[in-house]
């Protein structure tokens, strides 16, 4: 992104990180561009949540390269929301507000 560091207090994701195929470069951007305590607010697509969008996503988004595995997992038995590995160690390290919500 062409913006400097730390330009923006938010940021907003809508059905996109699952789209990136190189994620990890993604998270960088956001990290870089977002101020100490920023939010990143956004919607994943989560496997298993809903058979129609299971099938959109891997039958035709997938093959047409629109979507880019992997994709996140679904949320903790106990009820932690989905999108742990994005709440991984990498944005854990960053410190910062996360909400993600599963595309149904």
């Amino acid at each position: 992104m062409t913006f400097d560091d730390a330009a923006f207090d938010a940021a907003v994701s809508i059905n996109g990180f699952h789209a990136f195929p190189d994620k990890e470069a993604a998270w960088s951007e956001v990290h870089r561009v977002l101020r100490p305590g920023g939010r990143l607010t956004g919607s994943v697509f989560v496997p298993g949540e809903n058979a129609r969008t299971d099938f959109v996503v891997t039958q035709l988004y997938t093959r047409m390269g629109f979507f880019t595995p992997p994709y996140d997992t679904p949320g903790e038995p106990d009820g932690a929301p989905a999108c742990a590995s994005m709440r991984g160690s990498l944005w854990s390290a960053w410190n910062r507000s996360l909400c993600f919500f599963p595309v149904k």
